[in-house]
């Protein structure tokens, strides 16, 4: 079985907050949400609720489209699509 992805939209780099203070967002990621993942055997065994697999699998499905309009094609987009699906029965 392929192993499970986590996608993660976040900025990256040094970025200003409030007050002048900055906030490194690859030390977050490396520190906090990386580990997090790491922690994570198995993802889409933390499905909450029945529908969550279908609807994530629609949306990957919306912004592969989109790229693939554009020219670009990822190469994740299609397993997890196919995972999810597989998860949720479609």
């Amino acid at each position: 079985m392929a192993r499970p992805l986590c996608f993660v939209v976040m900025p990256f780099g040094q970025k200003p907050a409030d007050a002048g203070a900055l906030i490194d967002f690859n030390a977050v990621y490396h520190n906090l949400i990386k580990a997090a993942i790491t922690a994570l055997s198995n993802t889409l065994a933390n499905v909450r609720e029945s529908w969550e697999p279908q609807t994530t699998a629609h949306n990957l499905r919306l912004i592969r489209v989109a790229r693939e309009k554009r020219g670009k094609q990822p190469d994740w987009d299609t397993q997890a699509e196919q995972a999810l699906e597989a998860r949720s029965g479609v």
